[in-house]
């Protein structure tokens, strides 16, 4: 039961982290910023790779194992 809740609160850091950020680069910095249609696409698949390797980074710093 232990490791249920443990993998319970990882996966809930990194589902709010992620939503944090998607946030930020689909209704912030889209929503500002314009892009060349050829670019566009690209710049958001780049964008949403980043923003997991950012969720991932810091699950894993909010979410420290001790034992």
């Amino acid at each position: 039961m232990k490791s249920f809740k443990k993998w319970a609160v990882i996966l809930l850091v990194f589902w709010g982290i992620w939503k944090i950020f998607f946030f930020l680069l689909k209704d912030v910095l889209f929503a500002v910023l314009t892009f060349p249609d050829p670019y566009a696409n690209i710049l958001q698949m780049v964008g949403m790779g980043m923003i997991l390797l950012l969720s991932l980074i810091f699950t894993s710093l909010l979410v420290k194992d001790s034992a």
